[in-house]
């Protein structure tokens, strides 16, 4: 038996999902504290450059995640999508150089660009509020009928939206406020 847990920490994350782990365990959810962990960073910025001579660098190995949530399977696709598309071109011509390949970057960016710097900005500001802060958040979401209205908003692969409207709420827009001039 094991499960996928998922711990996202600016600093080592290890010992914060040993604090859950055990948690879980006081709790009677885990009939265990031994647990085999296994750790990866997950890129939350795209590399500055992402093709080369003859390279590609797409997916996880390009940055193409979701600042928000380390998500990349979806932001893969479509950088696989311009992958594959630059690829036949320099096929057909028999050119793999890097001004061939620039393409694929513009492409991928073309798709993923603003929704990535909204992210990775909104990604920023949330790390530097306090826990207080997120749990007023949560406390604001789930009041005056708010939870609906960013259930509506959200799109399970796009956070543009989103970010906008709790960046744009008054109440919420207050909290984020104290976070960027701290």
């Amino acid at each position: 038996e094991f499960a996928r847990v998922g711990v996202s920490s600016k600093k080592n994350a290890v010992p914060f999902l040993k604090k859950l782990i055990e948690q879980l365990y006081s709790e009677g959810q885990l009939t265990s504290l031994n647990a085999s962990i296994r750790s990866w960073l997950i890129p939350i910025t795209p590399l500055q450059r992402t093709f080369a001579d003859r390279v590609l660098a797409v997916g996880d190995a390009a940055g193409q995640t979701k600042p928000t949530t380390g998500g990349g399977i979806y932001y893969g696709l479509i950088g696989a999508q311009a992958a594959t598309q630059t690829v036949a071109k320099a096929f057909e011509t028999g050119n793999f150089s890097s001004e061939t390949l620039r393409g694929y970057e513009k492409e991928w960016r073309r798709h993923l660009g603003g929704e990535m710097r909204s992210g990775a900005f909104f990604r920023r500001l949330v790390e530097r509020l306090t826990d207080e802060e997120i749990d007023g958040l949560f406390r604001i979401v789930q009041s005056d009928g708010i939870l609906t209205a960013v259930t509506n908003k959200a799109r399970f692969d796009w956070h543009k939206d989103i970010v906008q409207f709790t960046l744009r709420h008054p109440a919420m827009g207050k909290i984020f406020l104290r976070g960027l001039f701290r």
